[in-house]
């Protein structure tokens, strides 16, 4: 159970609780036997008081995203937005160049933040210009969006750059 600093309890029974961090990312692995690994249970100790720590079941360390994961993540987020209520009642379908989705996913990646930095950029270079076309013409229906990078030609209709 845990109380917040207003006095109210929250259960936690058949709870699980994920919590995600970097602390440790930047330690250098240790050498010797072993080596290479490291602990980032001692990042996790140093960071946070014991009576944390002590409730905690498991430490699980990820390996750092590649570039192709970064892709899949790019492709899976572009993929959800002609799920958005404008686009699905407009019948507005979304189509992306294998280049465009590279450089949404070169801009996007920060090796020190990981992939947090790439849902601003789909915002910023795809949803944002998307909203705008779609706004300056309401009788637009049944499109296709291209997303194209900057330097690709493309004849359709909607062109959105990135």
């Amino acid at each position: 159970r845990l109380t917040d600093s207003s006095g109210r309890l929250v259960d936690f029974r058949g709870t699980i609780v994920v919590m995600t961090s970097n602390l440790g990312a930047r330690d250098a692995p240790r050498v010797g036997f072993g080596g290479g690994e490291r602990d980032y249970g001692r990042a996790v100790r140093e960071a946070f008081r014991p009576e944390l720590t002590a409730r905690l079941d498991a430490s699980v360390a990820f390996s750092p995203l590649s570039r192709v994961d970064i892709r899949r993540i790019v492709a899976m987020s572009l993929a959800t937005i002609p799920e958005r209520e404008g686009m699905r009642t407009r019948g507005i379908r979304l189509d992306a160049s294998a280049a465009a989705v590279d450089r949404l996913a070169a801009l996007g990646y920060d090796p020190a933040r990981g992939a947090r930095p790439l849902k601003r950029v789909i915002e910023e270079r795809v949803v944002v210009p998307l909203a705008a076309r779609l706004a300056s013409d309401p009788a637009l229906r049944g499109a296709t969006a291209h997303v194209v990078a900057e330097d690709e030609d493309s004849t359709s209709e909607v062109v959105i750059r990135v």
